[in-house]
């Protein structure tokens, strides 16, 4: 499993794909959460806002060295939704996910981005009821990526691709203090799966 915590406003998840090519394909993001063990928490409510991908024709060739500087040149970022909406994530466990967003690419998806909405509801519930703060403010970018070297994940072309995006609740929520937590996100790819847009 892939993770980095994060340190300011933005959670950003990037994922490196490549897949060379001129034809289309769709991209369709989930989010989800690992089982977790926090025994006393009964809620852990977040909010995000703009999430977005880039995408471009950035193929460097069949070895590694050329994958790896064509992911460097970058591409276009797409929106796919431009407020995704507050979810909690101890909602999200075993197989169930939420839907964050698809959009259509051309060429390859070089990265996801999402946006932490420091002005939502962000907030954890305890089973007695308690409401308790979740600061926000020392949230900035963090990153996954898929390991130098490692073989390089491919969209189909014409087909669709689902990202399920995991954010480990367990990991990424740290009690400061009594009814004080602070996020400080631990993000992994859960699954990448491919169908034909005919099947």
């Amino acid at each position: 499993m892939i993770s980095l915590r994060s340190l300011a406003l933005v959670a950003v998840t990037s994922l490196a794909l490549a897949a060379c090519g001129r034809g289309s394909s769709t991209v369709a993001l989930e989010l989800t959460d690992a089982p977790v063990t926090l025994s006393a928490v009964e809620k852990i409510e977040i909010s995000f806002g703009k999430v977005e991908v880039e995408s471009g024709h950035s193929c460097g060739g069949g070895d590694k060295d050329g994958a790896r500087a064509g992911r460097e040149r970058g591409g276009e970022w797409t929106t796919v939704n431009e407020n995704a909406g507050t979810f909690d994530l101890l909602s999200l466990r075993d197989g169930v996910t939420a839907p964050l967003g698809e959009v259509e690419v051309w060429g390859e998806v070089q990265a996801i981005r999402l946006q932490i909405d420091a002005a939502g509801t962000n907030q954890v519930i305890m089973k007695d009821g308690t409401v308790c703060a979740l600061d926000t403010t020392g949230v900035t970018e963090a990153s996954l990526r898929i390991a130098e070297g490692a073989e390089a994940l491919s969209l189909e072309r014409g087909g669709r691709t689902t990202i399920v995006v995991d954010f480990i609740a367990e990991e990424s929520i740290e009690e400061v203090s009594a009814c004080n937590f602070k996020l400080a996100p631990v993000l992994a790819i859960k699954s990448v799966t491919h169908a034909d847009d005919d099947a």
